[in-house]
C-alpha cells in the first residue's frame, strides 16, 4: 500500500490487531480507488469517556471524505474499525459516483 496513512490511538491502548484492521480496511479502500492521497485514522474514548469512537479521514483529490462512528456497546473495537472502513467505502463510492 503506497498511501500515506497515519493512526493515532489518543489514549486506548496501541493493539496490533486494531493495526491490522486499520491497514486492512485501508488496503480495500485503496483498490476501489487507488487516487487516495492519504488516510487518517483516530481512535478515541469519545466524549462520553467509555464509548470509543472511531474516525477516517480520506484525502482525495480536491475534497476529503470523513466518517465518524461510535463503537456500539455490543461489539470490540477492532468490529467497530471494521464497521466505520464499510461506512467509508460507501461515502468514498457517493463521492467516485459524484465525480462522474
Amino acid at each position: 500500500m503506497h498511501l500515506p496513512l497515519e493512526i493515532n490511538f489518543g489514549q486506548l491502548p496501541a493493539s496490533p490487531s486494531i493495526r491490522s484492521a486499520v491497514r486492512a480496511g485501508t488496503a480495500t479502500l485503496n483498490r476501489y480507488y487507488p487516487e487516495i492521497i492519504g488516510c487518517h485514522v483516530d481512535l478515541s474514548p469519545g466524549d462520553s469517556g467509555t464509548v470509543p469512537q472511531v474516525h477516517i479521514k480520506l484525502k482525495l483529490p480536491g475534497a476529503e471524505v470523513d466518517v465518524n462512528q461510535a463503537q456500539e456497546s455490543h461489539e470490540d473495537l477492532e468490529s467497530a474499525v471494521q464497521r466505520a472502513f464499510a461506512t467509508m467505502q460507501l461515502r468514498l463510492a457517493d463521492w467516485v459516483a459524484g465525480q462522474r
